[in-house]
C-alpha cells in the first residue's frame, strides 16, 4: 500500500520527528515508478519521472519530495523487503512503527515487533466498500494500535495464515490454485485506491501517534474504523490480547524468538 505510506510521509515529516525511514518493500510491490496509476498514488510523484532512462524507485521519490520540504529532519532510505531479516532489523531502530502494507505476510512480521520487541506498531489498513453493479459504498480506514499490552494483529483476526501460505506461493502455482477454487480471488491482485482515502488514513495513522504519544496514550482504544463515505466511526475489539496468542508466548524475548523471514 505504497500511496498510503507516502502520504503519511508528509504529516509526519511536518510534525518533526527527529527521523523518518521509508522502508521499500518488494512484497508491497514498491519497485520502480513505472505506470500512470503509480504516479497518482505516489505523492511526491511527477509525470515526468516516468520519461527518465531509469525511472526512480517509489522510496526515492518519497525520499526526494521529503528532502524538498527543507525542515531538517533526517530521512533514511531503506530498501528491501520487510520479510527479510536485513530490512526488519532496521525497524529495531525505531521508536514507533507504522504499518501500512497491503499483505498479511508483511503485516505478521511487522506485528512481531509490539510483542516480541516491545516495540509500538500502528497498523493502518484502507478499503474502498462497493455494493451491487460496483456502486461505491464506502470509504473505509481501519487503525489498530499494537502494543505489548494491546491485542495483535493475530488476535484482531486481521492476518490470516491461510493467506499468508497463499501470498508467498509462487505466482503460477498461487494463479492454477486461484483456478481451481483451492484459493479466494483477490489474493495477491491489485486493489483499489483513492487519494481522499489515501489522504484520510494516513491523517487517522499519524492522529494515532499523537495520541499514543499522549499522556493518556494508555486509556485511548486500540483498534476503530472510520467510513468516510458514511461519516461515521466505530471501536474494533477485542479489548485484551487473546490468552493463548502467539503475542503472549513470546512477550519481549525478542531474538530468542524472531519472526519467521524470507530468504533473499
Amino acid at each position: 500500500m505504497e500511496w498510503l505510506e507516502s502520504a503519511a510521509s508528509v504529516p509526519l515529516l511536518r510534525n518533526s520527528w527527529s527521523e523518518w525511514v521509508p522502508l521499500k518493500s518488494s512484497c508491497l510491490t514498491m519497485t520502480d515508478l513505472d505506470t500512470n496509476s503509480n504516479v497518482r498514488r505516489v505523492f511526491g510523484a511527477r509525470m515526468k519521472d516516468l520519461t527518465t532512462a531509469k525511472p526512480k524507485s517509489k522510496v526515492d521519490i518519497v525520499e526526494d519530495h521529503l528532502d524538498s520540504l527543507g525542515l531538517g529532519v533526517r530521512v533514511r532510505r531503506v530498501e528491501g523487503d520487510v520479510r527479510s531479516e536485513p530490512a526488519f532489523r532496521h525497524l529495531l531502530d525505531a521508536d514507533v512503527v507504522l504499518c501500512a502494507t497491503d499483505t498479511h505476510s508483511s503485516r505478521a512480521v511487522v506485528n512481531e515487533l509490539a510483542s516480541g520487541y516491545l516495540l509500538p506498531v500502528i497498523d493502518v489498513g484502507v478499503r474502498v466498500r462497493t455494493r451491487k453493479r460496483d456502486r461505491l459504498n464506502g470509504l473505509v480506514a481501519e487503525l489498530r494500535v499494537v502494543t505489548p499490552e494491546t491485542p495483535c494483529l493475530w488476535c484482531r483476526d486481521t492476518i490470516s495464515s491461510d493467506v499468508i501460505r497463499a501470498e508467498n506461493l509462487p505466482p503460477d502455482e498461487r494463479h492454477q490454485l486461484k483456478n481451481e477454487g483451492y484459493i479466494v480471488h483477490g489474493i495477491g491482485e491489485p486493489v483499489p485506491s483513492v487519494a481522499a482515502l489515501t489522504v484520510l488514513g494516513s491523517g487517522h495513522a499519524t492522529t494515532a501517534l499523537l495520541a499514543l504519544l499522549s499522556e493518556d496514550g494508555h486509556v485511548l482504544p486500540s483498534g476503530y474504523v472510520v467510513d468516510g463515505f458514511m461519516g461515521d466511526s466505530m471501536f474494533t475489539g477485542p479489548k485484551d490480547p487473546a490468552a493463548g496468542c502467539r503475542c503472549r508466548q513470546q512477550l519481549g524475548l525478542g531474538d530468542s524468538s524472531p519472526p519467521s523471514f524470507i530468504l533473499m
